[in-house]
């Protein structure tokens, strides 16, 4: 199969991860980006959202360096306010990878290799219940963001790969450690990579024991 390439508007965040068929509410204020979001909806309505690397900071407004593994998303609903802001909602459609940039326009542009997803053969799907009673478990615990707003999601996902990359989106992982489970195509891989995450999550959900003298119990989970 020929490899996807894609040419498409980047726009990179500090602590942002879209995953496939997520969406992600944003609000579009810089005037390069406004730019950026008018000029996608002129065309196919696609962005790619990158993770800007450490020390962003010291270039924000020029070209600061970003990861290569990007989301792909499609502009779903937009609003454009009276003062040329932009609340949109960006849904994420494919994993890439950045080849190369080019700075045509205000805001950054890049060839991006689209990551096909490697769905298991049939019959050999991973088993992801234990997994979702956790995730469940730990939403609930935080309760942000909400349980209702998660099951609605959950409802959606018709297939183990994005099962698994809606209950990454939802955790309390960080975001390189989201960007981690982006770049892995491989559904059963991702799966497996969620399943030990999960472990690590489990003292947000089960309540502290204590010995006969009253005192708490530190348990030791398997990595």
């Amino acid at each position: 199969m020929a490899a996807v390439v894609r040419v498409v508007p980047i726009f990179p965040l500090a602590n942002v991860v879209l995953f496939p068929g997520v969406p992600l509410p944003l609000h579009i204020f810089e005037p390069r980006y406004r730019t950026m979001t008018a000029e996608a909806l002129a065309q196919d309505g696609r962005i790619a959202l990158a993770l800007l690397r450490p020390g962003y900071e010291a270039d924000y407004h020029g070209t600061p360096p970003v990861f290569e593994t990007v989301g792909v998303g499609e502009i779903a609903q937009n609003q454009k306010l009276p003062d040329g802001r932009f609340h949109i909602v960006l849904r994420g459609t494919e994993r890439g990878t950045i080849l190369e940039e080019t700075r045509a326009r205000p805001y950054r542009v890049a060839r991006v290799q689209v990551l096909p997803e490697r769905a298991p053969p049939e019959g050999e799907a991973p088993d992801l219940s234990e997994s979702l009673a956790t995730f469940r478990e730990v939403i609930e615990r935080l309760g942000q963001p909400s349980r209702r707003d998660t099951e609605v999601l959950l409802r959606e996902a018709r297939v183990p790969g994005q099962l698994v990359d809606f209950m990454v989106s939802f955790l309390p992982f960080s975001p390189l450690e989201k960007l981690h489970y982006l770049g892995e195509p491989d559904v059963r891989t991702r799966a497996r990579r969620l399943a030990q995450a999960l472990r690590s999550l489990r003292p947000l959900v089960e309540p502290p024991a204590f010995d006969p003298d009253g005192d708490p119990i530190h348990r030791v989970f398997p990595n």
